[in-house]
């Protein structure tokens, strides 16, 4: 398939732009966003030889798409088959490193230069190349096309404002959607959008997020914060990302006014902006203990700031109702089903196009509920506070429609099959 004019441009610009990459990378490793022992890896370097038998390459960008194919990862590890898993993002590192298989490996995903893409193809040499959710980088997708090397996107996202930048140069996208061997979408809308801009056999089989086991959590902690929190309203501000720490500030301000003494769990989507947030908050008037610095949760502590990695399953588990951020400040939503699964009713601002199939699908089945303005944020949770029957049943509702679509994972794999067989791999 000859290559159009804007990919041949394309790799041009990257081509350009790669000669500050290094300079950029350690910035990014000055600012802890790479690693400072593995930052080559980005240029498809590694000092890890290739094992004797195929190779299942899987890519998922950061935590959340890291996180949603773990259960696929361990079902085809259990089968027998070797993959490296390359992420983007430190923190979905952290995430993995203690959880992955020993016929997996991670490295972090090379950046889309083609001698560097070449270099991480010919050291591991993957017979399939997975690839999760929205990771459409033009030079590896064509990259691993003229190796011959199948191609499948698996839990295939593509927001409409994405596929309308596509339907701009159709001949562009078409170069690369057509490449694609099988996209099995995470809703019906994103494989009609995948199809509509060439991509050759697509599914709708349901999402692989809903597939995934429940967050893990610490037992004794749980107990010790439950005993913390006896007695008060709680409630939970998860993936908060900046600007959205003010909203919530002033939306527990607002809840304060009907139960005097409710605390709000603040999760940031970065725990490094723990400090900074604290900060914020403190400007409010609230008074806040930071879990990251050891402090206790006294009487007149209004905020528990959770900046830990890895705890989201624990701090759901103590709240009856989350909100879920990124959808306010920056937009786009986090995923709401981890807060579905263990049993909280879900809250979210206008924006949640990241997850608009989901949030929508739980909103329907009275699950979640939409809050459109930030100043109404704190009228909403202090409502579910106020009526725990009608918490008790949205959180029923979203458990009832997690259960509802259990065996994703299951036809996933089946669909896999003869992909695996295609690629040679058993």
């Amino acid at each position: 398939m000859p290559a159009p004019f804007l990919l041949h441009c394309y790799a041009a610009l990257v081509s350009l732009t790669a000669i500050a990459m290094p300079l950029w990378l350690r910035r990014r490793v000055a600012l802890g966003k790479e690693s400072a022992l593995r930052w080559r890896e980005r240029f498809g370097e590694t000092s890890l030889p290739k094992p004797s038998g195929p190779v299942i390459w899987c890519h998922a960008a950061s935590v959340g798409e890291t996180t949603s194919v773990l259960p696929l990862i361990n079902a085809l590890a259990a089968r027998g088959h070797y993959i490296v898993l390359t992420t983007g993002t430190v923190t979905s590192e952290r995430i993995v490193r203690d959880k992955l298989p020993n016929s997996v490996t991670h490295q972090f995903a090379p950046l889309d230069h083609r001698p560097w893409i070449a270099r991480f193809l010919n050291q591991w040499q993957p017979a399939l190349a997975i690839r999760v959710d929205s990771e459409l980088w033009p030079n590896t997708i064509s990259m691993l096309s003229m190796r011959g090397i199948v191609i499948v996107q698996i839990n295939a996202r593509l927001s409409a404002s994405a596929a309308k930048r596509w339907n701009h140069f159709p001949k562009f996208a078409n170069a690369i959607f057509s490449r694609l061997s099988l996209v099995l979408a995470q809703s019906e809308a994103d494989r009609a959008r995948y199809q509509t801009l060439g991509a050759p056999k697509t599914a709708y089989l349901g999402n692989l997020k809903l597939s995934q086991p429940n967050l893990p959590y610490n037992g004794q902690e749980l107990e010790s914060l439950k005993q913390a929190m006896t007695g008060r309203a709680v409630w939970t501000a998860a993936s908060i990302h900046p600007g959205e720490e003010h909203i919530i500030g002033a939306a527990h301000l607002f809840v304060r006014t009907k139960q005097p003494h409710a605390l709000v769990i603040v999760v940031p989507r970065h725990p490094e902006r723990g400090d900074e947030m604290t900060t914020h908050l403190q400007a409010l008037g609230l008074t806040v203990a930071q879990r990251s610095h050891g402090d206790a949760i006294k009487p007149q502590t209004d905020v528990y700031m959770a900046d830990t990695l890895g705890e989201l399953g624990l701090f759901y588990r103590l709240s009856p109702i989350a909100f879920i951020g990124k959808s306010f400040a920056v937009g786009g939503g986090q995923n709401p089903i981890e807060a579905a699964q263990l049993g909280c009713a879900l809250v979210w601002g206008p924006d949640v196009s990241n997850f608009a199939a989901i949030t929508e699908d739980l909103k329907t089945q009275g699950a979640g509920i939409t809050v459109n303005a930030p100043e109404k944020l704190g009228e909403a949770i202090a409502g579910l506070l106020l009526d725990p029957k009608r918490t008790a049943e949205m959180t029923k509702a979203g458990q009832s429609y997690i259960n509802a679509s259990r065996g994703t994972l299951e036809r996933v794999l089946d669909n896999l099959a003869p992909y695996l067989k295609q690629a040679a791999i058993r």
